[in-house]
């Protein structure tokens, strides 16, 4: 949602292109399909499984934290 309200020259500053989705999946952004996002992500040396997905866990990112998940459903 974050990237989805960046407006003007923002959108040329944030390397909106290496944020992937929780599943660790490309995914459309305002403008901008999932397969033009894994090509950028490719060219810089990412590296996709055969079901489209990035390893969070080789990449360092271990999920989302407990506290994010119970505060979410709170507010739902």
């Amino acid at each position: 949602m974050a990237l989805g309200a960046l407006r003007g020259p923002l959108l040329d500053l944030v390397p909106w292109q290496r944020v992937i989705n929780a599943a660790g999946r490309c995914s459309h952004r305002d403008g901008f399909w999932a397969d033009i996002q894994r090509e950028f992500l490719e060219r810089e040396g990412v590296r996709f499984d055969r079901r489209g997905r990035v390893d969070l866990k080789r990449t360092r990112w271990p999920g989302p934290r407990r506290e994010w998940v119970t505060r979410l459903r709170h507010e739902l």
